[in-house]
This record gives structure tokens, sequence and C-alpha cells, in this order.
């Protein structure tokens, strides 16, 4: 119960994020606006880890580091600038709901490469997904 609630939560802020992004990216550029962003989540993010899980993450093998440097390269840089163009060009209620469409990719990949099975569950909130992906690029 308490990842739905964590997961509905991370929901609410990502909502919250894509609106007061979408009102400073009136006022400057694309590239700016997500330097911003990276640079004060990262220096929060940090000191949060480094506070509560300073043993934890010396004892990592190196190897992993490697996983989260790709992570941190695809998914905040490059998502967040693509996202945040988006929001400028699409509009935060579409856009965001496009976004939100990223169960549908990250299904696909791990089912490809975290070897994930498909279960019937799965299968039918995917294609929801696609359905309302499906609804707002019809939008005329």
């Amino acid at each position: 119960m308490l990842g739905i609630v964590l997961a509905i939560l991370a929901s609410m802020a990502w909502a919250a994020g894509a609106v007061i992004a979408r009102m400073g990216l009136a006022h400057m550029r694309t590239t700016t606006g997500t330097a911003i962003s990276l640079a004060s989540g990262l220096v929060l993010t940090m000191g949060l880890a480094f506070a509560f899980y300073r043993e934890a993450i010396f004892a990592l093998p190196g190897w992993i580091f490697l996983w989260f440097l790709l992570h941190g390269t695809l998914s905040f840089p490059m998502g967040r600038f693509f996202q945040y163009m988006a929001y400028s060009l699409a509009g935060v209620g579409r856009a965001a709901t496009l976004v939100g469409a990223a169960p549908i990719f990250a299904s696909l990949l791990a089912i490809l490469f975290a070897g994930e099975t498909i279960t019937l569950p799965l299968l039918l909130g995917t294609m929801a997904v696609v359905g309302g992906v499906a609804l707002i690029v019809s939008e005329r």
C-alpha cells in the first residue's frame, strides 16, 4: 500500500512541477530551464542521499554507478529537455499526458531487457494508456 501512496504522491509532484516549469519557461529558453531544474535537483538529491545513505553508497560496487550514469544521462537531461520543450509547444495538459505514456515504453523495455513477463493486468493497463495517447494525439 505504501508503494501506491508514494506513486500517487510522485504523480502529484510531477504534475505540480509541470505547471511550474511551464510558467518559468514562458520567460526563458528550454535549455536554461532544463539546466536550472537539473542543478537544483542534483544539489537536493545528492545532499539527501549522502545524509541518509552515505555508507550504503560507498559500499556499492563501482560497475553499478555506470548504470546510474546511463540512467542519469538519458532520463534527466534528455528527457527533461524534451519534456520542457513539449510543455512550451503543446501545453502542459497535452504534453504531460503524453509524457505519462512512459509505461508503454517502460513495459516494453522491461520485457525485452529485464526479463519481466507480460501479465493480463500489465497488458490491459498498457492498452488503456495507448488508448489515452491515441485520444490526445487525435485531438485537433
